[in-house]
């Protein structure tokens, strides 16, 4: 199994998470024309943005029900990223412990 099949079939850092964004994020989606993104950023602190969290569930909201992530070919920098460390990827119970080298 690659890393991508076992990310697909776990999703848990797309729950409860805050998607925080970058502005180069943000630049690329309006380089795209994906609105579809851009009218899903909420505004926290000055420039900090992330992404709308479903009130019902607290998931991505391009999260699908099958798992698999709507904007997986243009996601955030913080979700290809994912994990960055060892501990984060505990904090998360992360299934590519073990899998690729963390530190």
């Amino acid at each position: 199994m690659d890393i991508k099949d076992i990310c697909s079939s776990c999703r848990k850092c797309c729950i409860g998470t805050e998607i925080r964004l970058i502005p180069e994020d943000i630049e690329r989606w309006k380089k795209e024309n994906r609105l579809d993104i851009l009218l899903n950023i909420d505004s926290l602190f000055g420039e900090s943005r992330q992404l709308t969290q479903k009130d019902n569930n607290d998931e991505c909201i391009f999260l699908k029900e099958n798992g698999s992530c709507e904007i997986h070919d243009t996601n955030p920098y913080i979700c290809k990223k994912f994990p960055v460390s060892l501990k984060q990827a505990k904090l998360f119970g992360c299934k590519l412990i073990g899998v690729i080298d963390l530190k």
